[in-house]
């Protein structure tokens, strides 16, 4: 196998790109700052640097699934020229939509360059040692500044102020999936029980988070990645894994009280009176009866009830862009799922294709097309055929 130097600057980038805001939120706090947006703002600001930089030093490899994303974008940013000319009073300052667009586009861009394997195996570890940087900080928060309620009331734990349950979840839910991938290959027995210690923090943050979501989403990637690799994988390393969990609920059963809330929150889904489903319920149909008003061009970047996004992206297709749109959507979605699942079969870059489908099955429940800063460059990094070329047969 031919061996190509890291690529430092693709590396900070995408480790930046991938993961960097969940590191920099905690710094408002840290910092006793009135507000995040500072820091916020500064964040995109280097990772749209760090993103021109990767186009300017190297080549733009586009295949027609990127051609197709990027008229989608352009049916989009047509929507948002109009809205932004021609209706007041969107909820959501115009400013946000813009540059969010701006830097998914480039940042996407970036990731249409070919990444070497050796790029990417830098890329996970730094990605890996972020993310426990993350967990462990925001477990430290919930341990030394915990919620004030009653011993009887379960509440969900979020990393910091600007960093919410969901993604907190979403952030532990990643973890787990890379440490649990790099298990499943050869590596030294302390690496392995490193794994281990890791992973566990993983699901106790994910109790804590109480997020339905990234929990369902690691469980049927994690089974997806199984049957993916059911002619290579090592039986015993399941066994292992099986025979430590159970021995861990058994002798810390407060690990498993802490699960309490999150499958309480499970066991409500779909009810009236779970207030969560019941507001994203009429957001999703908000954005449809909007769409069926206007089927050709679509009708808003926001939804007429809360003003906000349906938290689905193809229904947000459809209301902003239209049937066109819509489809292109569906097609997209479609074709990330497929080079994500491909993805999943390579080793060391399973990694990404389990961060892709994570991600890709939360945009129906939780996703928007101008606020998701990891589906569409992932979406446009898995289109890339380096891949098949480095590591022959897929």
């Amino acid at each position: 196998m031919p061996f190509r130097k890291i690529n430092k600057l693709q590396v900070t980038f995408l480790v930046s790109m991938l993961f960097g805001y969940e590191l920099i939120s905690f710094f408002p706090g840290l910092l006793e700052m009135e507000s995040s947006r500072p820091v916020s703002v500064g964040y995109r600001i280097i990772v749209f640097l760090l993103g021109t930089l990767v186009i300017l030093k190297n080549r733009l490899v586009l295949k027609p699934q990127h051609f197709l994303i990027y008229f989608f974008w352009l049916l989009y940013l047509l929507r948002l020229v109009y809205d932004t000319a021609f209706v007041p009073g969107l909820q959501t300052p115009l400013v946000d939509y813009w540059a969010f667009s701006v830097i998914i586009i480039l940042t996407s861009l970036a990731c249409t360059t070919n990444f070497s394997q050796s790029t990417i195996l830098s890329a996970r570890k730094w990605v890996l040692i972020v993310l426990c940087i993350v967990n462990v900080w925001g477990l430290y928060n919930n341990i030394t500044q915990p919620k004030l309620v009653p011993d009887d009331v379960l509440v969900r734990a979020d990393a910091n102020e600007s960093f919410n349950t969901l993604s907190f979840g979403k952030a532990a839910a990643t973890m787990f999936l890379v440490c649990f991938m790099i298990f499943m290959e050869k590596n030294k027995m302390i690496y392995k029980i490193l794994l281990i210690v890791i992973m566990a923090l993983s699901i106790f943050n994910i109790f804590i988070a109480g997020s339905r979501g990234p929990f369902i989403q690691l469980v049927l990637i994690i089974g997806l990645y199984l049957l993916s690799q059911r002619k290579a994988i090592h039986i015993k390393y399941i066994i292992w894994l099986a025979v430590i969990a159970i021995g861990v609920f058994t002798i810390f059963p407060e690990y498993l009280d802490s699960s309490r809330l999150l499958f309480e929150r499970i066991s409500e889904t779909g009810f009236s009176s779970n207030d969560s489903d019941r507001i994203r319920g009429e957001l999703f149909n908000s954005a449809w009866e909007q769409f069926l008003n206007h089927p050709f061009l679509g009708d808003s970047i926001e939804t007429k009830i809360g003003g906000t996004y349906p938290h689905n992206i193809v229904l947000e297709a459809l209301m902003t862009t239209g049937f066109v749109g819509g489809i292109i959507m569906i097609i997209i979605t479609v074709g990330g799922l497929k080079n994500g699942i491909k993805y999943l079969k390579i080793s060391d870059y399973n990694w990404i294709g389990a961060i892709l489908i994570l991600n890709i099955i939360s945009s129906f429940s939780s996703g928007s097309i101008s606020n998701d800063m990891l589906l569409w460059p992932l979406l446009t990094l898995t289109v890339n055929s380096q891949i098949d070329e480095v590591n022959g047969e897929v």
